[in-house]
């Protein structure tokens, strides 16, 4: 439990701690308010039962006085307009306490899913590969919930409880110190009995919770993801299976979960009603007369219909906690690691240009966990203002090779340099603001054409004769203005789903040229569009030759014959270089990729 409480206070900035601190005051005072409000109902009960008893008692006779009541029945209307008064006042302030918490609950959840979305983002491209962004999502949406409502919302209201349990058995304990002892131990021992009976087994439910949800949102995204494949390959079913097995694991767990949290209720109202009797009991036999008995069974009822529902929240709490133990464990793990937060704001305004060369020198990379290198000792040249070609099976080092280039990967060792300067983590920022950079698989916001092309920027900061200018390059113009009824401002859909694939690469090569970069990457750029398509937007491209330096990994060879350089790669290897008829001429493999493609 203390384990818990320090890693929530460690999850909270310095100013949500002191919000919580003084969260914790009126949580007092409401419990305070409710003992009063309890203490009350003792002398209101001896009143009602003999109203001489204002003569035979002092402090009743103090109040009595100080009312200026002018005869007991009297004093009685005012006793109980102030016991109403009291326990609308504790009602009150309970709302008003729960009014706070949910409000700084909900900026818990906001605050700490926005954190663990940044620190995610915060990791090097490295971390994305060997992740499921589902799992990723699930933690955002899903832990978060679970750590700032069943576990921080949780602990408060747990400490609110604890002051009304205490606060109330303190005022048992006044009235009679023997029976609230007694009856303390057997409600309180009840309790702790069991959760130490099931205090494991709630762990075990816990991380069932985690991973059937993982999975759950994990066969979410796979199933509308390849929905076009699902549907024509009748795979429905499968997947629906799938989902259900998870789903039901997941809601047996929560099931199970709840019925351990509210089992000990039905005992406790068991042994709490027979308590009654046995007040009775035991007040009979110690020789009290009925007057005596009543007004001290009146409080016990009372306090009783107030502590029963304290101890079950508690015990519930307790469970819950538990239960989500394996939320917290996760959300801390991911958000308290001691990665270093790199804030990427903005692409910086000052980009760095290349002049007149662009080296990789002796780069030795692997992937994580590979047991080979991709790259031993390799070294790269690309003139500014050049054209260049990469060729190669797949498997060649192609795209990490051109991964690299755009610092999204980290190399073991050697350097990326730029007109002499070492590319690192300071510059790094300048470098990317100076590519235009296009995948094989283009993402789509499900937004506008404009937006898309324009890309991360405010609708009301997008330069629409940027946009233009990228699109009539990438040969998308005319199909925009002719065919699309709200032309730019056209929504493309979920992952422009109402594109066909080479309109959606069109977008891309136009996205990657909208901030007029001095360096353009194409990672098979061109592969889904037709030849008549490829043609015109690489003809688009070439006459960009010599004003940008140009690197293309290409499907058809035949788009590299006006480069200026043809780079040929083979386990990451550079095996031959030269232009495309000298390739075409000398080298056997290049001609079978060549005739092949």
């Amino acid at each position: 439990m203390f384990q818990m409480l320090k890693t929530i206070i460690a999850l909270l900035d310095k100013g949500d701690r002191i919000k919580a601190g003084l969260l914790l005051f009126p949580m007092l005072v409401a419990a305070i308010v409710d003992v009063i409000g309890i203490a009350f109902v003792m002398p209101f009960i001896v009143v009602v039962a003999d109203p001489d008893a204002i003569q035979t008692h002092k402090k009743l006779l103090y109040f009595y006085q100080l009312s200026h009541a002018s005869s007991p029945h009297r004093f009685l209307i005012i006793a109980g307009l102030v016991l109403f008064f009291v326990l609308v006042m504790a009602n009150a302030l309970g709302a008003l306490n729960n009014w706070f918490m949910w409000k700084f609950m909900g900026k818990q959840e906001s605050k700490i899913s926005s954190r663990l979305l940044e620190k995610y983002l915060s990791h090097p491209y490295e971390f994305f590969l060997n992740q499921n962004t589902s799992a990723l999502m699930k933690n955002i949406i899903t832990e978060t919930e679970v750590v700032s409502h069943g576990i921080i919302m949780y602990s408060m209201q747990l400490f609110t409880k604890l002051f009304a349990v205490v606060f109330i058995v303190l005022l048992l304990m006044i009235v009679n110190f023997k029976l609230a002892v007694f009856l303390s131990i057997i409600m309180g021992g009840v309790y702790g009995i069991i959760y130490a009976f099931i205090r494991k087994r709630l762990g075990r439910i816990s991380v069932d919770m985690v991973t059937s949800q993982e999975a759950r949102f994990q066969l979410l995204n796979e199933s509308f993801g390849g929905v076009k494949e699902i549907k024509f390959l009748k795979l429905s079913r499968f997947f629906l299976n799938q989902f259900t097995r998870s789903t039901e694991k997941y809601t047996s767990s929560k099931a199970r979960l709840q019925i351990i949290s509210t089992m000990p209720k039905y005992i406790l109202e068991s042994i709490a009603f027979g308590g009654v009797f046995l007040i009775v009991i035991y007040m009979l036999a110690a020789q009290h007369s009925a007057a005596t008995i009543l007004p001290i069974l009146g409080i016990y009822v009372f306090a009783g219909y107030r502590l029963l529902p304290a101890l079950q929240t508690i015990f519930m709490i307790l469970s819950s906690l538990k239960g989500g133990f394996a939320s917290l464990d996760l959300v801390r793990h991911d958000l308290l690691t001691s990665l270093v937060i790199n804030k990427e704001n903005s692409m910086p305004s000052n980009k760095l240009s290349i002049q007149k060369t662009l080296q990789l020198n002796a780069i030795r990379f692997s992937y994580p966990n590979a047991t080979c290198p991709i790259f031993s000792n390799f070294n790269f040249v690309v003139q500014a203002n050049t054209t260049v070609g990469l060729v190669g099976t797949t498997g060649a080092g192609k795209t990490t090779l051109v991964d690299i280039i755009l610092g999204m990967l980290s190399y073991q060792s050697g350097a990326l340099v730029v007109d002499n300067l070492v590319i690192n983590r300071d510059n790094l920022p300048n470098w990317q603001a100076n590519i235009g950079y296009v995948p094989q698989q283009i993402f789509l916001l499900d937004n506008t054409i404009a937006s898309n092309i324009a890309f991360g920027i405010e609708k009301e900061n997008i330069d629409y004769a940027a946009v233009e200018r990228a699109a009539r390059i990438a040969n998308l113009h005319d199909f925009i203005v002719k065919e699309l009824p709200l032309q730019y401002q056209t929504v493309v859909g979920e992952r422009g789903v109402r594109l066909s694939g080479g309109q959606r690469q069109r977008i891309g090569i136009a996205r990657a040229l909208y901030r007029d970069p001095g360096v353009l990457i194409l990672d098979e750029a061109t592969s889904s569009l037709d030849g008549i398509t490829e043609l015109a937007i690489m003809d688009a491209i070439h006459n960009l030759s010599h004003q940008k330096t140009i690197i293309i990994i290409a499907h058809r060879l035949t788009t590299l014959k006006e480069c200026d350089v043809i780079y040929m790669m083979e386990k990451g290897k550079i095996v031959d270089t030269g232009k495309y008829e000298s390739l075409m001429s000398a080298n056997l493999e290049f001609q079978k990729m060549a005739n092949m493609r």
